[in-house]
């Protein structure tokens, strides 16, 4: 069981580097996530979130639409 496991996190930035990481280590936790980031290939690789058991959106965009 992990420690966000239930719950969702809004992750920014998640096409690479650290948001990408933070992504992956939430979902390995049990978290769904909603990944927003400006680079749209991420959009197709989400599968990496998904292989670990967590729900996954990924919407293009940026922090400042939120």
């Amino acid at each position: 069981m992990g420690r966000v496991e239930g719950k969702v996190v809004l992750v920014t930035g998640v096409a690479r580097g650290r948001g990408r990481a933070h992504a992956l280590r939430f979902a390995e936790e049990g978290a769904d996530i909603v990944g927003v980031d400006a680079a749209l290939p991420f959009l197709v690789d989400g599968g990496s979130i998904v292989a670990t058991g967590s729900v996954a959106r990924l919407l293009p965009g940026t922090q400042s639409a939120f």
